[in-house]
């Protein structure tokens, strides 16, 4: 879909994509790729917060639990 495909530049460059009340007003969200062995993208783990609680405490808890996300589904896939 058109959103995966402007997210893919955004996930090779610093492995995030984000959303600030782009989409949704009031809404920010956070999203990591889930790759392939070989790099190739499957899959988004993303979560959506309000963005009146959103500061970088919020964003570094949500890109923790992200990432154990993510880490748990690459071994699952391994």
């Amino acid at each position: 879909t058109g959103v995966q495909t402007c997210a893919l530049p955004i996930f090779k460059h610093n492995g995030i994509a984000q959303s600030v009340e782009e989409f949704t007003p009031g809404i920010v969200g956070l999203a990591v790729p889930v790759l392939t062995e070989a790099g190739e993208p499957i899959a988004a783990i993303n979560v959506a917060m309000p963005a009146v609680r959103y500061d970088e405490q919020s964003r570094a808890k949500a890109l923790d639990a992200l990432n154990n996300a993510k880490a748990i589904l690459n071994k699952w896939l391994a």
